[in-house]
This record gives structure tokens, sequence and C-alpha cells, in this order.
């Protein structure tokens, strides 16, 4: 009110001015004037760089893409119902947050997902098992736990900034991740995941060939010697009479004379 009747003063003598109230407070209320679009073109933003690093990244692997992408599409919506929850108001500093929650969540997606495309088992159910056997515990240790041992000290934070900002939200970010990756990304790559790579798994049966092969060559190799052995050591072996030992007949026939000498005397 005060400001517009301070405009219509000045523009009395026809002039061309508008008042408005001004506080250093005011640039912080701004940002939620267009926090729901910000948002929203920032993830977007961030998705696709994802689709596109990780297209690139795992060999142009379509339907391995389209897994992550949705998946932490998932992870970032459910952080924002959590959000709710947990009183976890939407501004920059969260906005923000939910950026880097797109990229930590790589971390727990895409190694399951790699080791299931390149797995050469036949049976969806069991690439997925075996991706979670063998990637599962290294997304426990190598990125929840780490991600723990930093987020838990700030919970005993002073500041209401680190505390709900920061501890709860990296807190969501790692729990939700982890619960996506480990138990959520295995059952979605059942149902879309990549079909299993035939050149890979060609290649794979030819080697087993190979091998197998060669080891019954070995094996072959190995019999024949062995009788070989055995043949040359019936053939050059013999009882004496004398005492009844064997005998080489090459010594027996170089000792031969002597024996005989000694016989006569």
């Amino acid at each position: 009110m005060v400001a517009d009747n301070i405009t219509a003063s000045l523009n009395a003598d026809g002039g061309d001015y508008y008042v408005f109230p001004y506080s250093i407070t005011y640039i912080y209320y701004e940002q939620y004037l267009t926090m729901v679009e910000d948002t929203v073109y920032q993830l977007t933003i961030a998705l696709i760089a994802v689709f596109c690093v990780t297209f690139i990244l795992l060999g142009f692997d379509i339907f391995s893409t389209f897994a992550i992408v949705l998946t932490i599409a998932i992870i970032v919506i459910d952080t924002l119902g959590c959000m709710y929850l947990w009183d976890i108001d939407l501004n920059a500093v969260s906005l923000v947050n939910l950026v880097m929650a797109i990229g930590m969540s790589v971390e727990f997606i895409s190694h399951i997902t790699r080791y299931f495309a390149v797995c050469t088992e036949t049976s969806r159910v069991k690439r997925a098992q075996l991706a979670v056997g063998h990637m599962g515990s290294s997304i426990l240790s190598g990125v929840a736990f780490t991600n723990l041992a930093g987020i838990i000290p700030l919970a005993f934070a002073k500041s209401q900034l680190f505390e709900v900002f920061y501890f709860r939200m990296f807190l969501l970010i790692t729990l939700i991740g982890c619960a996506h990756g480990i138990m959520f990304q295995p059952i979605l790559l059942i149902y879309i995941g990549p079909p299993v790579n035939k050149a890979k798994l060609l290649n794979e049966q030819q080697n087993a060939v190979k091998e197998k092969v060669k080891e019954e060559s070995d094996n072959n190799a190995y019999e024949n010697l062995a009788l070989d052995k055995e043949d040359e050591k019936e053939h050059y072996t013999k009882l004496d009479p004398r005492n009844g030992t064997e005998m080489h007949s090459v010594g027996m026939q170089a000792d031969m004379p002597e024996c005989e000498a000694n016989h006569t005397e």
C-alpha cells in the first residue's frame, strides 16, 4: 500500500517509476517462486547426463541404461516422499542434495546391472542371483558403510542446517539407494534387463570345448607315456636265476663272463 502510494506520487508528473519494498532476506524467499520448476528442470538434466554416460560406458546397451535411469528416478521420487514425512523442505539446499543423490545412486545400481549384462547364464533369475552374490557385498561395504561412517557424526551437529539438510537427507539417500540396488534392481533386471550376450556365450562355450579337448589330450598323452614306460621296463628287465632278483639285460651281459669265471674257479 505504501509502495503503491509512493509510485503514484512519483508518476504524477509524468514519470515512469515503480516502487517496491526490498530486504536482504527477500533473496532467500524468492527461490520459492520457481522452486518446483527448477527442481524438475535440474533433475531432468541430471538424469539425461546419467543416461548418456552410462549408455556409452556400458557399450551402447540400451536395456541396461534404461534400467539404471529408471531405478535412479524411483530413488529420487522415494527420497522426495521421505523428505515430506521427515519435515525436510524443498529449497535450494535440498535441491542440490537431490542432484547429488542421482550421482550417488549410480554407485548402488551400476555394478549389479553391469554384472547382470556380462553374465552368460541362460536363466535371468540365475544371472540376478549371481549379480547380487558377487556385487552385493561390494555395494554394502564399499558404498553404504563408508557413506554411513561420514553421515552419522552429522546427527550430533548443533546447527539445524547440518542436522536436517545433510544428516537426514544423506541418510535417506544412502538407505534408499542401497535398498533399491540390492533388492529392487535385481528383480527389475529379471523382467526388463538385457538379454544374454550371445557372442560372449559362444566364445565361452568354444573356450570350454578347447579346454576339454586339451585336457583329454594331456590325459591320453600321460596314459600313453605310462604304458610306454611299463613296456620298456618289462622289455629290459628279467629275473636273475641265481638269486631270484630282477636285473637289466645289459648289465647281465657285462657281468656274465665274470660270473662264469668265478664259477669255474
